[in-house]
């Protein structure tokens, strides 16, 4: 969702059909991994109103900062700073129906957390407890 090379995120209309490609897929049985960054009010209300009828599993994905730092170095891809500058918005109103740590943990062992996590029997609530949160704090 990002122009890399031009350092900007690509116009907003795009995550709609972004989500609505999501949704599509879902309507035909086949279950996505989405890496999504809610990054303003607009992309929240298009992620949460185009799939709020959809099973969601909300993942917090963390690590360090200084790892953040180190990680964005190592893959060259990225422009330097971001990955700290999306702190700001990033994990600040999302309820995660499970969190992982990338940097205690193995990718093993965090793929196994979140496989466990979708065998269990719970409700997965984190997608409706946010959107209750992103709404409430419109209203604010």
């Amino acid at each position: 969702m990002e122009d890399r090379e031009n350092q900007r995120l690509i116009p907003l209309e795009t995550e709609y059909f972004y989500y609505k490609n999501v949704a599509m897929f879902s309507d035909q049985g086949i279950n996505l991994i989405l890496d999504q960054i809610l990054h303003d009010p607009l992309t929240l209300r298009k992620f949460y109103g185009t799939l709020n009828s959809y099973p969601i599993l909300l993942v917090g994905v963390h690590c360090p900062v200084e790892e953040l730092k180190r990680r964005e170095q190592v893959r060259g891809d990225r422009r330097i700073g971001q990955a700290v500058s999306q702190l700001s918005f990033v994990h600040q109103r999302e309820i995660y129906d499970v969190e992982v740590n990338t940097y205690t943990n193995s990718l093993m062992e965090c793929a196994k957390k979140i496989v466990s996590r979708l065998k269990d029997s719970a409700t997965l609530s984190g997608f409706n407890n946010s959107l209750k949160e992103y709404e409430s704090s419109m209203n604010r």
